[in-house]
């Protein structure tokens, strides 16, 4: 939310960039505000016209009002039908949580994260010394919608969370809408891939030693290793990397999104174990030892 006067330029690169995209998620975890003017700018890439009220300022002077409205015209395409989720923590301020406010309270965007650190008039710095200078209210924020503000209270997320889960909790929740709606079975394939890997960094897995221990062993060129509680996947020739459950039987390779392994059973007795990537190729192996 710059004031510099080439924001304007950066944000349409920025906008074109996206247009196509089906999901967009905005990190405003740290972002402490700036310019009322980009606030508006970019609101008006994600509502489509008729232009739309955004948010007013009112002064001292009850005859004077500041309106921001969407604009008609904006370069580029609009990105007003995508899945938006923006992410909030306490320390999201100001601007930033104009621009979370507005969108909230029009439907637009779910919000993610913590409440907001609740900034919301207008302000001016005023010199008062060679050694100090205050920060200086003179315009009250005043949505259309709520008829009020987010000043010392902060903008509500729609999903409470820890900032630091912010992000896995946003990724997993768009991934899921997505596969949901996507009617290529391809697609709907590979979203439902990546939520299952979201939520298990969400919420991690736990499996007794005594069934890891039984994976443990060769399958043709894999081997698996139990190694200070955690199993750890080696291909031939190739370095060993941690396995990482998102099922009992059903693991992920740290670093690697692409990949899994599923170990199969016969009753209680581990058989053979197949890897699967997200495309839906296969290759399984027995047990040899």
């Amino acid at each position: 939310f710059s004031y510099n006067t080439d924001a304007c330029d950066a944000a349409i690169g920025a906008m074109s960039f996206l247009a196509n995209t089906d999901a967009l998620i905005i990190d405003l975890r740290t972002n402490g505000g700036g310019s009322p003017e980009m606030v508006q700018f970019l609101c008006s890439y994600f509502l489509g016209n008729p232009r739309q009220h955004l948010n007013s300022f009112s002064y001292k002077d009850k005859e004077k009002l500041t309106q921001y409205w969407t604009y008609t015209y904006l370069p580029g395409k609009r990105l007003d039908k995508v899945d938006l989720y923006l992410l909030t923590s306490q320390n999201t301020f100001s601007a930033a949580e104009e621009f979370t406010y507005n969108l909230k309270n029009m439907k637009r965007a779910v919000v993610i994260g913590e409440t907001t650190g609740g900034g919301a008039h207008d302000n001016k710095f005023v010199i008062l010394t060679d050694n100090f200078m205050m920060s200086l209210p003179f315009a009250r924020a005043v949505n259309p919608i709520t008829k009020t503000n987010w000043e010392e209270v902060g903008v509500e997320p729609d999903v409470k969370v820890s900032a630091e889960k912010a992000l896995d909790t946003a990724l997993a929740m768009a991934s899921k809408k997505l596969a949901a709606n996507e009617k290529e079975a391809s697609f709907k394939a590979y979203y439902q891939w990546q939520h299952d890997n979201y939520e298990a960094a969400l919420s991690p897995v736990t499996i007794a030693e005594e069934t890891m221990r039984s994976y443990a062993g060769t399958y043709g060129p894999r081997t698996i290793t139990l190694e200070d509680g955690s199993l750890f996947y080696q291909r031939e020739g190739r370095p060993k990397m941690k396995m990482i459950p998102i099922a009992e039987d059903d693991f992920m390779l740290e670093g690697i999104d692409s990949f899994r392994l599923k170990f199969l059973k016969e009753g209680d007795k581990v058989v053979a174990a197949e890897g699967h990537d997200s495309a839906g190729q296969t290759e399984k192996h027995l047990k040899t030892k």
